[in-house]
């Protein structure tokens, strides 16, 4: 995998500050609480992967009903910076 592409897909992993009604920077604490997933701790590379994998699966839920059905789609919405 290229590092654009990784990067892009963490950029579609924030999807969630891209169709709140407020655009404003949305944190990996506050996005794990939204979708009630529970924090222990932050900044390990492996624990914030971990609750970011949480973050993803409950996503793709919300994801379809923006029509976003596709690992391609969501490649899509990463480089045009989040509008469909």
């Amino acid at each position: 995998m290229s590092i654009g592409f990784i990067n892009g897909l963490k950029k579609s992993l924030m999807t969630d500050a891209f169709y709140s009604p407020v655009n404003e920077r949305v944190s990996l604490e506050d996005m794990a609480n939204k979708y009630g997933i529970e924090v222990k701790t932050l900044h390990n590379a492996l624990y914030d992967a971990y609750i970011t994998a949480q973050i993803f699966q409950r996503q793709i839920w919300q994801l379809q009903g923006y029509g976003i059905t596709t690992l391609g789609d969501l490649v899509c919405i990463s480089k045009k910076g989040g509008d469909i």
